[in-house]
């Protein structure tokens, strides 16, 4: 994917997955920027500033609309 904005910020990558999977089921391909060693350490979340959902920028108002419903 190429040219990806961070659509919204979650505490922790289990809140991102389900937001992806929202998101994708809508037809937004979408993914997570978050460092918390591949799950490993899922505390790590929030000190690196959360797990970040990306999308496309064409998609970012859509993925709002559908996040926020």
């Amino acid at each position: 994917m190429e040219d990806l904005v961070c659509v919204q910020v979650y505490k922790d990558r289990f809140a991102a997955e389900m937001a992806k999977s929202h998101l994708e089921g809508s037809g937004i391909e979408s993914s997570i920027d978050d460092d918390d060693c591949g799950g490993a350490y899922p505390s790590m979340a929030m000190l690196t500033g959360g797990a970040k959902l990306l999308v496309r920028r064409d998609d970012i108002q859509k993925a709002r609309n559908i996040l926020n419903t």
